[in-house]
């Protein structure tokens, strides 16, 4: 029997451009739901949009509900 990567040549072709790109459209797809929901999430927590200038400091604060 044929290894896969014989019976399908292109598929190891194809494979990593393929992951590249599902990367990058993910990094894309989640920098546009942050840069939309900044302004909400800085009025939530008390702060301006712009004080929230890198995910880092988003992180670091804590939301007033108190959801556990």
């Amino acid at each position: 029997m044929p290894e896969p990567a014989a019976r399908f040549p292109l598929l190891r072709e194809h494979i990593v451009p393929l992951i590249v790109a599902v990367a990058l459209f993910m990094e894309n797809m989640d920098s546009t739901v942050i840069a939309t929901s900044l302004p909400a999430i800085a009025a939530d927590i008390g702060t301006s949009p712009l004080a929230l200038s890198s995910p880092s400091r988003l992180i670091s604060y804590r939301s007033p509900c108190s959801c556990r």
